[in-house]
């Protein structure tokens, strides 16, 4: 009960823009910890239901939170409990497989190891040479699109309950939603750790890719996968250019007729302000702005 209302709590301040979000989400991982190891296990259908779904929003928030210019707090990111990398499955509650929530949150580790590498700052001192984090980022890379390779050959696991259950064309949007957030991992490592400018093929590769996914989704009901694409979109519109802002304005306003929540118009402000001053590369690097600025906001 008390898990679900820090999710509550926290969800309300996300879809609100508000900045408080990250409190309610500290609380979350509070109990998460806390909770008893040896806890009893529940055999009721609906209580194992609300602990998946309320696990999959815990890890995929806090990922989401890994991101951020703020990113976690030091050691957020080795807490016992939280994940299981070494099982993963396909977790219809965040559009994406299991494992994606730790593949974000080391790479937004790495992203602030790269912030710390260029610091002034000796109490900000990276753990990692910059040699390191180049040699991790590029390893990670060619992970990335050696999956999004099988994925798209139907290498994506789909258990035999969802394959049952799930429809060819909400197969086919799940495939979308996860090839959307691999996309925005590459993006974090191709302009957050790298540092390689929006034109950059690869960059405008992953920018397209998931402006893709999102225009390939089935047009359907509001639970439909395509209303968690609110991070790969923003991720995208950091680096887009030229007729790719349109493409995603559109897509988050095709988000905003089923979520009609201020945090879908927060994010396209945010992205036209910073359009508006970086009309081209030769205005200076939005990564750089956004970090700078952080404006703590989460396009979940």
């Amino acid at each position: 009960m008390a898990l679900a209302t820090a999710r509550t709590l926290c969800q309300v301040q996300i879809l609100r823009g508000e900045k408080t979000w990250r409190t309610h989400l500290d609380g979350a991982r509070a109990i998460i910890q806390s909770a008893h190891p040896q806890e009893k296990a529940t055999t009721e259908k609906m209580q194992i239901y609300e602990k998946s779904f309320l696990s999959s929003w815990y890890n995929n928030a806090e990922a989401l939170a890994a991101l951020t210019p703020s990113g976690l707090l030091r050691g957020q990111l080795e807490a016992d409990g939280v994940t299981n990398p070494s099982m993963s499955y396909f977790d219809v509650f965040g559009g994406v497989a299991s494992d994606i929530p730790s593949l974000l949150r080391e790479i937004g580790a790495l992203v602030e190891e790269r912030r710390r590498s260029k610091s002034k700052r000796r109490s900000y001192e990276s753990l990692l040479s910059e040699r390191d984090i180049i040699k991790e980022a590029e390893a990670l890379m060619v992970q990335i699109y050696h999956r999004l390779e099988e994925d798209a050959t139907g290498g994506l696991f789909f258990d035999s309950h969802l394959l049952s259950v799930l429809s060819p064309d909400d197969i086919q949007d799940y495939s979308m939603s996860n090839a959307s957030f691999l996309h925005t991992a590459l993006l974090y490592l191709q302009c957050g750790v790298l540092r390689l400018p929006s034109s950059d093929p690869g960059v405008q590769g992953s920018v397209y890719g998931i402006i893709t996914c999102a225009e390939s989704m089935t047009p359907s009901l509001g639970s439909s996968p395509r209303v968690l694409l609110g991070t790969p979109l923003f991720t995208a519109g950091l680096c887009a250019t030229g007729p790719a802002r349109e493409r995603i304005r559109s897509a988050f306003e095709d988000i905003g007729k089923w979520l009609r929540t201020p945090h879908v118009s927060k994010a396209i402000r945010i992205l036209e302000d910073l359009w508006s001053r970086f009309i081209d590369e030769s205005k200076g690097d939005v990564w750089s702005y956004i970090e700078k600025t952080n404006p703590d906001f989460l396009a979940y």
